[in-house]
Order: C-alpha cells, then sequence, then structure tokens
C-alpha cells in the first residue's frame, strides 16, 4: 500500500512539473515570438489643470530594440513619420545590438515634427543583452550586462 502512495506522489509531482515546464514554455514562446512582433499605437488624452496654449501631440516610441532583421518594424514606425506631431520622445532601449542601429536612424530621421526628436537611452543601447543574461537576471537579480554596444557610434548617428 505504501509503495502506491509513494508512486502516486511521484506521479502528481511529475504532472506539476509537466504543467510548470508547459506554462513557462508557452509564456517563453508568447514573448519570444508574438510580443515581440505585435506594433501598436496608443492615443491618450491627458487633461491639466494649465492650459498650454492648444493641444500637444506627442508622440512616445519605447523599447523599439532594433537588431537586423527588423524590416517589420522600421515599416511600422515609418507609417507613423506622417502622424501629424508636435514631438516624438524615444525612451531607451532603441537598439538590442550595433546591428540595429542603421534601423534606429533611419526610423528616427523621417519624423516631421513643430518640436523634435528627443531620445533617453536604456541599457540595451549601451550592452548587447544575451539570452543567458536575462535567465540571470529573472533568477538572481541585478543587472548582467552583455558586450558593449557601439554607443558613441548611435549616439552620433542619431545626432547626425
Amino acid at each position: 500500500m505504501r509503495e502506491n502512495s509513494e508512486t502516486r506522489d511521484c506521479l502528481d509531482l511529475l504532472a506539476v512539473a509537466i504543467i510548470f515546464s508547459t506554462t513557462f514554455l508557452a509564456l517563453a514562446a508568447y514573448a519570444l515570438f508574438v510580443e515581440t512582433r505585435r506594433f501598436r499605437t496608443v492615443r491618450v488624452r491627458m487633461h491639466t489643470r494649465r492650459s498650454l496654449g492648444g493641444k500637444l501631440e506627442i508622440l512616445h516610441i519605447s523599447d523599439a530594440h532594433f537588431r537586423q532583421g527588423a524590416e517589420a518594424k522600421l515599416d511600422f514606425i515609418r507609417s507613423l513619420h506622417e502622424t501629424p506631431v508636435d514631438m516624438v520622445v524615444v525612451t531607451g532601449d532603441m537598439i538590442e545590438d550595433d546591428s540595429g542601429i542603421g534601423y534606429c536612424v533611419e526610423a528616427l530621421r523621417g519624423f516631421k515634427t513643430s518640436m523634435g526628436v528627443f531620445a533617453v537611452f536604456g541599457a540595451h543601447d549601451h550592452w548587447d543583452s544575451i539570452l543567458w543574461n536575462v535567465v540571470l537576471d529573472l533568477g538572481a537579480g541585478g543587472y548582467h550586462q552583455g558586450p558593449s554596444n557601439d554607443f558613441e557610434r548611435l549616439k552620433r548617428e542619431l545626432a547626425g
């Protein structure tokens, strides 16, 4: 009778491990293959206590993570070039590695704004992200940087 109980406990543990592993793999697949290709715009209207003297249209772009093969992402951002905005604000992680610099520059140079394009750099603009470092970040905490990106070239080409 005791062997049956131990066998059942092992099978229960195996079932939990299979469910956990399947869930993890499904979430990882979604994160890698769906979310990274799901480009979208969201329009938000904000009301302030003070008048700004009219409407202020801001296009905010974040976490583009450009790298080699990012044509679909580049096409999406190009489609926004004709959107009338006063300014474009880009908040970090514009590139994933050096292969994304050209894509990033091309994407951001096409905007016609009345006030300009402004960018704040993120960690991925400085360092290439390696999948193992992401695993370490999630498991051990902290930030494990990969090889350096050519940050000076990125700044120079965006300013140029």
